[in-house]
């Protein structure tokens, strides 16, 4: 009987911490439900946001996305393509911080769009990243677009292997 005394207590606990805040939204919005969104790592010295103003997307909203399933917070993205062009690949970078001010355990991280999106179109996406304490998205940008006529967008302070980039 006391076993199941602590049992039902520890399904209590865990019960009451799955429930969303205030404010915080649940709910997931797709334009299209064929492609992928890919999450990564990158390295720190490649989080400069210096060039973006001139990236052919904008993200309009980042925040912690908590799951219906688990305590793990995911990245909810929002973002409009400004350029007059149809997007086929969007990358992003993103960074968090915890509760305390920490960084998160995604650190700064990266992932990709790639289920196209067309010239003035707004989208968002949800990143699969599975941190355990992120409270904060401070900062989300692009670094990377590839157009459907073949020509690519890249921040230039982003080291990548192309050497070709059409601006």
């Amino acid at each position: 009987m006391e076993k199941l005394k602590v049992l039902v207590f520890v399904l209590f606990v865990a019960a009451c911490g799955s429930e969303p805040s205030p404010g915080e939204s649940t709910k997931l919005i797709q334009d299209k439900s064929a492609g992928s969104l890919t999450v990564n790592t990158i390295e720190p010295e490649n989080d400069d946001t210096t060039g973006t103003s001139t990236a052919p997307v904008k993200v309009l909203q980042a925040k912690p996305h908590r799951n219906d399933y688990s305590a793990y917070r995911d990245i909810m993205l929002q973002f409009r393509n400004v350029s007059d062009k149809d997007i086929s690949g969007i990358k992003f970078a993103w960074r968090g911080i915890d509760a305390f001010g920490n960084p998160a355990d995604i650190g700064t991280g990266q992932g990709f769009f790639d289920l196209g999106l067309k010239a003035g179109c707004q989208v968002s996406g949800k990143f699969s990243i599975h941190s355990p304490n992120l409270k904060t998205v401070t900062r989300a940008w692009v670094t990377e677009v590839a157009f459907e006529d073949g020509s690519t967008w890249t921040l230039k302070n982003v080291n990548h292997a192309h050497a070709d980039h059409a601006n």
